[in-house]
């Protein structure tokens, strides 16, 4: 028996030895894991519970979408021809200084028309009619579609809005094909509306075609009859020096200007007959009508039944489902685990939790 208090003890941490002769602190544990593991684990404890909530939300989402009158999409696609878009007048205009109308026709332009005020604006007075389901429907989309207005300018603007949510269009550019989907409650309407678009891309395209032609009509019958004035000016000079100057080939001075009187009617000649051509091609592009878009699926028989709203909204119900069960399982984790812990935290939650359930009387 030893009398006197025991000698303080030396605190020595204890040394790992990292091979011989080698000694290396111990490391501390990772938090960092243990919570990842205990996540892990409340996943596989809770991992029915889970399943089942997310197929209640997948199963919600689809009977929300079911609900829903069906829609239909109808497809269109098309190649743009290539136009040749004054480019040689172009070319002569530019020389003088002169700029010609333009329109440079690409499928992005096309695509864009699609979705414009120009085109669905412009089905706002078009009127339908067709049968589904044996029932006859025909009116306007404003009539079809229920759409409330005071003016023309109000329900216009309201088809147009309501239309730009249901009409869709791409452009592949690797390959110059424009496409576009059309959507509506009824499989004969969506094929309808996207035929008329079609016909209004043609009208929009004649008409383009059409005006640029008169206006490069216009302009090349102007450069042209002043040129056939210059080319006679040009030719009565050269006439003149000829009369006057009978034998000039031995004076090298008349033979140098009697060769720059030649050049001048030449070139006279070649621009006039440019001209006359210019002239005649865009005549008969300002009358000709024959369509630069080449139909590849036309909307005749490609409604189909749209069946993404019914995806979008079984996903939404699943993440949704999913994300409930997450925090339920959760927070039966935080529940359990609180109960053998005693602390002045755990204890207020305690006390709140309690008074929270008092306002709620069990039955």
């Amino acid at each position: 028996m030893t009398n006197g208090p025991e000698p303080a003890r030396e605190m020595v941490h204890e040394r790992e030895l990292d091979g011989p002769g080698h000694a290396v602190e111990p490391r501390p544990d990772d938090g960092h894991d243990a919570s990842l593991v205990r996540a892990v684990n409340v996943l596989l404890r809770y991992w029915r519970s889970m399943a089942l909530m997310a197929f209640l939300g997948l199963a919600v989402g689809v009977g929300i979408a079911r609900m829903k009158p069906p829609s239909y999409t109808a497809d269109v696609a098309f190649l743009v021809q290539g136009a040749d878009g004054g480019g040689g007048l172009a070319g002569i205009a530019a020389q003088f200084g002169v700029s010609v109308p333009h329109t440079e026709v690409t499928p992005k332009l096309y695509a864009d028309l699609l979705t414009s005020r120009l085109v669905l604006g412009g089905l706002a007075n078009e009127r339908f009619a067709f049968t589904s389901g044996g029932r006859r429907h025909q009116g306007t989309i404003a009539e079809l579609y229920e759409i409330e207005s005071r003016s023309a300018t109000e329900r216009a603007e309201k088809v147009r809005r309501r239309l730009s949510g249901d009409v869709a269009a791409e452009t592949d550019l690797a390959t110059g094909v424009v496409s576009y989907r059309v959507t509506a409650p009824w499989p004969e309407l969506a094929e309808q509306i996207a035929a008329r678009m079609q016909d209004a891309l043609v009208r929009f395209t004649l008409t383009t075609r059409q005006s640029q032609a008169g206006a490069e009509r216009v302009f090349s019958a102007a450069r042209l009859a002043e040129a056939r004035v210059q080319l006679r000016r040009a030719e009565d000079e050269l006439q003149y020096f000829q009369q006057s100057n009978r034998s000039y080939e031995n004076s090298p001075r008349l033979a140098f200007q009697a060769e720059r009187l030649q050049r001048e009617v030449l070139s006279r000649q070649i621009l006039v007959s440019t001209l006359d051509q210019a002239y005649q091609s865009a005549r008969l592009n300002e009358v000709r009508d024959t369509p630069v878009l080449t139909l590849i699926q036309g909307p005749g028989g490609s409604a189909r039944r749209d069946s993404r709203g019914t995806l979008v909204r079984g996903f939404l119900g699943l993440v949704l489902g999913l994300m409930l069960a997450l925090g339920a399982a959760f927070l039966r984790d935080f529940m359990r685990v609180s109960r053998g812990i005693d602390t002045p935290v755990m204890r207020e939650f305690a006390t709140l939790r309690r008074d929270a359930l008092r306002v709620f009387p069990p039955r």
